[in-house]
């Protein structure tokens, strides 16, 4: 299967709300982690035209992430705010 390009980032994002995806940049310690948690058949990377160069993304269902990353709380552990900061960023 051929994989899917993007024009800018802009237009990902935009693919990305619309279809319920949230998505990593490769180079990230996030995108590292969650390559390494999920299976091929839960991700897409894809490339993305940037002013820089084309640059790779993984897209992956919203609900793995809130699945995944909800597990604490569900436990009833406390989860460090710097820590959800720090995830929001990943996020954008």
């Amino acid at each position: 299967m051929p994989q899917r390009e993007f024009a800018n980032q802009k237009r990902l994002m935009e693919y990305a709300e619309q279809n319920g995806l949230a998505y990593l940049w490769d180079g990230t310690p996030a995108f590292v982690k969650w390559r390494r948690r999920l299976s091929h058949e839960e991700y897409e990377i894809v490339n993305v035209r940037t002013s820089r160069g084309v640059r790779r993304a993984m897209l992956f269902p919203k609900g793995l992430w809130l699945c995944i990353s909800g597990q604490p709380k569900a436990l009833g552990l406390a989860v460090p705010p710097t820590l959800l900061a720090r995830a929001d960023e990943v996020i954008e």
